[in-house]
């Protein structure tokens, strides 16, 4: 862990900015996660569930189609996917089983454009830093994205105590996703319109 915390000073701002940014995304993410597993559990029958389990499988084979797109689109993308999923959300107020297939189509896109920015991010980076650079790198990012994930499910777990109200892990979620587009948007405009 010391080695770890030793590298992590070392890290250009580029990188630091990014492992803040997946913290934060994952935390956000760790509040929704419960939440739709709970609405597909309830709403959804397990041919339903097994169907878009399917479509989230098939749509692997569509990565390729993708790879070829600058890396820099692919992140404005992703931000572009995170808004539409923020302004998605108030649909659950109105119609649960709407917005849980509105959230299974985008979060089926997400998978696609995230899997293609990942291998294409991995790609940026082993070509860009020294490979113990970007080991260090990768075994802080799994770290930080297991805290946020353990954090997020505490919250859920800690809203479910105080109030068995699906709302409140929404709101919580709403802001967080709210902040982390924010970050995008920072990262973005500093770090990432400048790629190639």
């Amino acid at each position: 862990m010391k080695a770890l915390y030793t590298s992590y000073k070392k890290f250009d701002s580029f990188i630091k900015t990014q492992l803040l940014v997946i913290f934060i995304n994952s935390l956000g993410w760790a509040l929704m996660l419960p939440i739709i597993t709970k609405l597909q559990g309830l709403l959804w029958t397990t041919s339903i569930i097994s169907s878009y389990l399917i479509l989230h499988k098939i749509s692997t084979f569509l990565i390729p189609l993708f790879k070829d797109i600058a890396l820099k689109e692919l992140y404005k993308r992703l931000i572009i996917l995170d808004f539409l999923y923020l302004f998605s959300i108030p649909i659950y107020f109105y119609s649960p089983l709407v917005f849980l297939y509105t959230e299974a189509t985008l979060m089926i896109i997400y998978g696609i454009i995230l899997s293609v920015f990942g291998i294409n991010y991995d790609a940026y980076l082993m070509d860009t830093y020294q490979t113990n650079i970007f080991k260090d790198m990768q075994y802080i990012e799994r770290m930080s994205m297991a805290i946020a994930g353990i954090a997020g499910y505490c919250i859920v777990i800690l809203v479910d105590i105080l109030s068995s109200d699906l709302d409140i892990s929404l709101i919580v979620f709403i802001c967080l996703l709210s902040i982390s587009i924010l970050f995008q948007l920072y990262n973005y405009k500093y770090y990432w319109i400048k790629l190639n």
